[in-house]
């Protein structure tokens, strides 16, 4: 067994489990099949889909023009499960729903979304901590030059990727978010707080296995 530390708790621990320890959602009703792994992680899993977000960066600096959602997803079937870039939204409990930057808006935001995924890649959450080992990775290719319009998971396979949102000016006051991937064939919904709050109570939970 080994523990991964994060920033404001306990260690999480690594050790291979079957099942999730219960801990509290974001301060909203629990969402099925949602559970708080970190102070700024937090996963989904149903029958077809498993994923995990990290929110680090966004969370220590919420005053920042672009909203990262650090990805992590994978296919529980054996079937593939495609995922187009305008199944993918994030909503403000709040306010509007938003849509990741299309291909002109990344083209003319180039230089400031690499500054941005530099910058949150340099203290990003440990995300593939939860998950099990010696999977093959696929690069999420929709915020960037080569900007794909969808992606397919495959079994044995996991989709990484940092996704950007432009928040609405004048709006990030914290405030609660769903990140949202749905289509005809899944529906995730992940809840989260920006800035992060912390646990109720210190404790640590078993990974994703």
């Amino acid at each position: 067994m080994s523990t991964v530390p994060w920033v404001g708790g306990p260690a999480l621990s690594t050790f291979a489990d079957n099942q999730f320890l219960h801990v509290p959602a974001p301060e909203t009703a629990m969402e099925k099949g949602v559970w708080r792994l970190g102070r700024t992680v937090t996963a989904f899993r149903d029958e077809l889909v498993e994923a995990v977000i990290g929110t680090r960066y966004s969370s220590l600096h919420s005053d920042r023009e672009w909203i990262v959602v650090d990805l992590r997803v994978r296919a529980l079937g054996a079937a593939p499960v495609e995922i187009g870039r305008e199944d993918i939204s994030l909503t403000r409990r709040d306010g509007p729903k938003l849509t990741l930057p299309g291909r002109e808006e990344v083209a003319e935001e180039l230089s400031n979304i690499g500054r941005t995924m530099i910058a949150a890649s340099a203290i990003e959450d440990p995300l593939d901590t939860y998950l099990p080992p010696c999977l093959e990775v696929d690069r999420i290719p929709f915020v960037t030059r080569s900007m794909l319009e969808s992606i397919v998971l495959e079994a044995g396979r996991v989709a990484s990727g940092k996704l950007l949102f432009r928040a609405p000016r004048g709006t990030r006051i914290p405030a609660l978010y769903t990140f949202g991937v749905s289509n005809r064939d899944i529906d995730v919904r992940i809840p989260f707080r920006l800035p992060a709050s912390d646990f109720p109570e210190p404790r640590a939970v078993v990974a994703i296995r």
